[in-house]
């Protein structure tokens, strides 16, 4: 392995630069995970219907005058704590003498309703096949989709989109940092880690001359970790350097050459 120092900038791959920050990417992926199976499971209650129908009712609902009557109301096994979401269903007269069904979920408390008891039928102006009793929603992910994106979704965006920008920064140094010779010195075995990891201490002297130390975990399994489990503390380890950014030293991170070659023009 050349010990020539890899120049800038420098063919580094996003899965190098995602491993600083492997906690918060594991937790991104499993937090996503969980919601996609979680969501399928929810849907699946209700037939995967899904909350368009409602989303259009909600901008432009209007109340029809047609006789409605609540037939019957029925708690289902969907519940958020101890609310219990109840299934609406009602019948309307239609143009033609006959009556119409359909049916709706609520949470109990809204607007409630009684069986055998009247309701104002909603339903879209161009399409009055789509229809709800109001305070109701035609599909039950409708009730629980706005708690779900508050209070879930959007955490764990913001946890995907974190990692994501971490590990961009670290490969923006990776690739166009200033690379330098370090001294080791420590490389312990990070306890209650799985995939084991290193904890590294490191000296080097930065571009301006400035004495400058670096610390952070390294994958045992990696290139770099297993530089450096065959180097000695106090020793410059071959095969890997550290590079940093020559306005700040402290922003600093080790790279094995096997994980980046040089580019040229």
């Amino acid at each position: 392995m050349s010990a020539i120092l890899p120049a800038a900038p420098r063919a580094v791959s996003f899965r190098v630069a995602a491993r600083a920050w492997w906690p918060l990417g594991i937790g991104a992926i499993v937090t996503a995970s969980s919601l996609t199976l979680i969501t399928l499971v929810f849907l699946a209650v209700d037939g995967f219907r899904l909350p368009m129908a409602d989303a259009a009712l909600d901008r432009q609902a209007l109340v029809s005058d047609r006789d409605v009557r609540v037939e019957s109301i029925e708690v289902t096994g969907f519940h958020v704590g101890n609310q219990y979401a109840r299934r609406v269903h009602y019948t309307f007269a239609t143009p033609g003498g006959d009556r119409s069904a359909g049916f709706a979920y609520q949470w109990p408390g809204v607007r409630e309703l009684r069986e055998g008891g009247t309701a104002a039928l909603e339903v879209l102006p161009d399409d009055e096949s789509v229809h709800r009793l109001r305070g109701t929603a035609r599909a039950l992910s409708s009730l629980w989709l706005p708690a779900l994106a508050g209070w879930v979704l959007l955490p764990a965006a913001f946890l995907l989109l974190l990692w994501l920008r971490q590990a961009w920064r670290v490969l923006v140094l990776l690739r166009n940092g200033e690379a330098r010779t370090f001294l080791l010195e420590s490389c312990d075995v990070a306890t209650g880690v799985n995939p084991p990891h290193f904890k590294v201490r490191y000296r080097f002297t930065a571009a301006d001359g400035t004495p400058s130390v670096g610390a952070h975990w390294v994958g045992r399994n990696t290139p770099l970790g297993r530089v450096l489990e065959q180097a000695a503390p106090g020793t410059e380890p071959t095969g890997a350097c550290v590079v940093h950014d020559p306005v700040d030293p402290a922003r600093n991170r080790l790279l094995a050459f096997a994980d980046c070659a040089s580019v040229r023009a």
